[in-house]
C-alpha cells in the first residue's frame, strides 16, 4: 500500500509515492498516462524477512514527450542473511557479544541472545568463523542465497578454562 512507503528524498520530489507500478515477470514496469515533468523513481521491495540493497538507489526522469524508455535499470547488489550463536544444541543460550567472520573478514557482533544480521551480503559459499571470549568454535562452511538467507544455527565447540587439576 502506497501509505506504509515512506522515502527520505530531495526536497524537490514529494516524499509519499505519487503511484506505484509492479515490475512484470521480465522485470519491467509501464507507467501510463503521467503528465510531463520530472519524477524519481524508486525501487521497492515487498519484504518481511530479507533486506534488499538496490541499485541505484533511485533514478530521476523528465517526461517531455509521450514515451520515454529508461536506459539505466536496478539491480539487486546485496541481501540480509541471519544466524544465531549459541551454547549448546539442547541449551538453547544465545552467546551475546560474539565476533562474527566471513572469510576472516569482521563482519557482525551478536545480540543479546546470540542472533547476528549479515548485511549486504551476496549468493555463495562463506566460512562463518565466531570468536568470542573463553569460548571456542569450529569453522562452519555455509552457502547462503537469497532464496535461503538463513544460516543454521552455530554451537560452542568448546570452553577454555584454566586451573589446577589435584
Amino acid at each position: 500500500p502506497k501509505s506504509e512507503i515512506q522515502q527520505s528524498v530531495s526536497k524537490e520530489y514529494e516524499a509519499q509515492p505519487f503511484c506505484i507500478q509492479y515490475a512484470n515477470k521480465n522485470g519491467q514496469f509501464t507507467y501510463e498516462k503521467l503528465a510531463t515533468g520530472s519524477y524519481l523513481i524508486v525501487p521497492y521491495v515487498d519484504s518481511n524477512s530479507i533486506e534488499f540493497n538496490i541499485s541505484p538507489s533511485f533514478i530521476e526522469a523528465a517526461i517531455t514527450t509521450d514515451n520515454l524508455k529508461l536506459e539505466q535499470s536496478f539491480a539487486i547488489t546485496g541481501f540480509t542473511a541471519s544466524g544465531r550463536i549459541l551454547l549448546s544444541e539442547t541449551k538453547k543460550v544465545g552467546v551475546s557479544g560474539a565476533l562474527i567472520k566471513i572469510d576472516g573478514k569482521n563482519v557482525a557482533t551478536t545480540g543479546s541472545d546470540g542472533s547476528f544480521t549479515l548485511k549486504n551480503i551476496k549468493d555463495g559459499s562463506y566460512t562463518v568463523q565466531v570468536v568470542a571470549s573463553d569460548l571456542e568454535f569450529k569453522d562452519e562452511n555455509v552457502r547462503i542465497s537469497m532464496a535461503n538467507p538463513k544460516i543454521s544455527d552455530i554451537f560452542v565447540s568448546g570452553f577454555k578454562v584454566c586451573g589446577k587439576i589435584v
